[in-house]
């Protein structure tokens, strides 16, 4: 599985690809193709291709070890990349590969392409009132993240350390 680093690696590649340089907002999905249902989170392919079109990509970011793309409107879609996940932006031209298991259609001409080859990753959309991110503890990269808070939160605690820091709910 990704950890957080190469999380945030793939985080930062996508806004260089998708955002433009000076700020504003990345290309309209135009549509989606999901080629095996079980990549989304509720599993419901057409409200997720009619959630996503018209919408443009305001945003890209990282919350623990998922991808967070920012959509126009309040809505924004998560990837987990679990073990095998990986996502390109190339012309939508390029063949389709075995492994792609969703792309989303950009009006440029490109597309955002998630390729997993055992197919744990997964994808989901939300809604501004939504909260996926509730169960997991804090950003270890936050500036507000110091050693004393990591002291506070370890106090009182009895489990092993290694466990515990790879515990989303207690580090993000």
């Amino acid at each position: 599985m990704p950890e957080l680093p190469e999380v945030e690696t793939v985080a930062r590649d996508l806004r260089r690809h998708l955002l433009p340089e000076g700020g504003g907002p990345g290309p309209e999905i135009v549509g989606a193709r999901v080629a095996w249902t079980r990549t989304l989170r509720d599993g419901d392919v057409a409200r997720f291709v009619a959630g996503v079109a018209g919408r443009r990509i305001v945003g890209i970011g990282r919350r623990g070890k998922q991808l967070v793309a920012d959509l126009a409107g309040g809505a924004f879609l998560t990837v987990h990349l679990k073990m095998t996940g990986q996502l390109f932006v190339v012309p939508a031209s390029v063949p389709a590969d075995p492994y792609e298991r969703l792309a989303l259609a950009l009006a440029d001409g490109r597309e955002i392409r998630f390729r997993d080859i055992r197919k744990f990753g997964r994808v989901g959309l939300y809604g501004a009132d939504d909260h996926p991110f509730d169960e997991i503890g804090p950003e270890p990269l936050e500036p507000a993240f110091t050693l004393r808070a990591f002291r506070v939160r370890l106090r009182g605690r009895r489990a092993r350390l290694k466990p515990l820091l790879v515990d989303q709910a207690f580090l993000a």
